[in-house]
């Protein structure tokens, strides 16, 4: 019994450790990072970081406030109760879409209004008058929403832009519920498990 303790414990902590390593190497190189998880009965959606614009293009300004339409792709953290003016900046490159889901507005959020456009494919937009480099924080809530509601596909989704110095990126992770990665190790060990089991049993026969 103590021994089987001891070895649930060793997983768990190593599992811990093993994802922590993954995340803190995965985030290295972004410079905004929206990570999208399920709590409790909500979806929410928190962004931060700092954007570099200089090799971007500034095409023109547009209404926008917080919410969501992966099938875009687009993200938009920030208020959702008014439409704040941004500026958006085209020269992104990246994944076609994060999910199918179409366009919701978040139930509630705050702080800055920055992310993928929701309206135009393929724009950054940040704050009107944004200075590269300067720091972006806001998060935003999808009460009574989950991925399969919202048309969320977890995973990690970079766009990228820029060049030498003024390379830069914006990440969006859609991070799966912690008991989805854990029935998957159960099942993976338990695979495997059998699977030994069966091996040893026709060698003996």
């Amino acid at each position: 019994m103590k021994r089987a303790t001891l070895v649930r414990n060793c997983i768990a902590f190593v599992s811990v450790l093993a994802g922590t390593l993954t995340l803190s190497v995965n985030r290295a190189g972004a410079s905004v990072i929206i990570d999208i998880k399920q709590v409790g009965s909500n979806v929410v959606a928190t962004g931060s970081g700092t954007l570099n614009l200089t090799d971007l293009i500034l095409d023109g300004s547009i209404g926008n406030s917080g919410a969501m339409r992966p099938s875009e792709p687009g993200i938009i953290e920030g208020p959702p109760s008014s439409s704040t003016i941004l500026w958006f900046y085209l020269g992104i490159t990246g994944p076609s879409s994060f999910g199918s889901g179409g366009g919701i507005f978040a139930s509630s959020g705050s702080g800055d209004t920055f992310g993928l456009s929701v309206n135009i494919s393929g724009a950054l937009v940040v704050p009107e008058h944004y200075v590269s480099g300067s720091s972006l924080a806001g998060t935003d809530t999808y009460s009574g929403q989950t991925f399969s509601s919202l048309g969320l596909t977890p995973g990690k989704y970079t766009w990228t832009w820029g060049t030498g110095v003024n390379a830069d990126s914006l990440t969006v992770d859609v991070v799966p519920e912690p008991c989805t990665l854990t029935l998957a190790g159960i099942a993976a060990a338990s695979g495997l498990g059998y699977f030994g089991w069966r091996r040893r049993k026709l060698a003996v026969v």
